[in-house]
């Protein structure tokens, strides 16, 4: 064993030596991919794997063909109790599955309110009938240049990296991170 023991810190010392150092990547994910260095980075426009499908192809909402948002999420979230779940996964599958949905994108909040229509007798936000109920909601911010024709849809940027590197707890730049520190 002491023979080892020379060998292995010798080993530590070699890998942990300047020479074999990787170079520190910046905290905005700038250079992860050498061929496209932007790619996944804090601050570039999110990547669709869908073409845009906005009414006026450019920017505005759904259609007055298309389904109301809040009756589709009463149509799929319905549930009269609790519910198990049948492969026994606890609310920390979910859970962990939205810390990492956060990790990866961040849209912020832009100042344009947008009023989302209540299907009359909703249960939460219309239980008396009254069919004047909306939900407010202030519209995801735009990028900037974007959204002045067909050719230009509207885009949003991506706040933080596109990686699972923790940046929903430690930023994507160095104005938190050194707030962290």
């Amino acid at each position: 064993m002491r023979q080892i023991l020379p060998v292995v810190f010798a080993g530590l010392f070699l890998v942990s030596s300047p020479l074999f150092a990787q170079p520190i990547r910046p905290i905005d994910g700038f250079g992860n991919n050498p061929d496209h260095p932007a790619w996944g980075s804090a601050g570039t426009q999110l990547q669709r794997v869908t073409p845009i499908n906005y009414a006026n192809g450019i920017n505005s909402l759904g259609g007055p063909d298309w389904p109301n948002p809040r009756l589709i999420s009463n149509t799929l979230f319905a549930q009269d109790g609790l519910l198990n779940d049948p492969l026994n996964l606890s609310d920390y599958c979910w859970v962990f599955g939205q810390f990492i949905d956060h990790d990866i994108t961040f849209v912020p909040d832009g100042n344009e309110l947008i009023h989302i229509l209540v299907p009359v007798g909703d249960p939460w936000f219309d239980p008396f009938g009254q069919g004047n109920a909306f939900i407010p909601m202030n519209r995801s911010l735009q990028a900037p240049g974007t959204g002045t024709g067909s050719n230009n849809p509207r885009q949003h940027l991506n706040n933080i990296t596109a990686f699972i590197d923790g940046s929903a707890v430690y930023g994507s730049d160095l104005q938190r991170a050194n707030w962290l520190r």
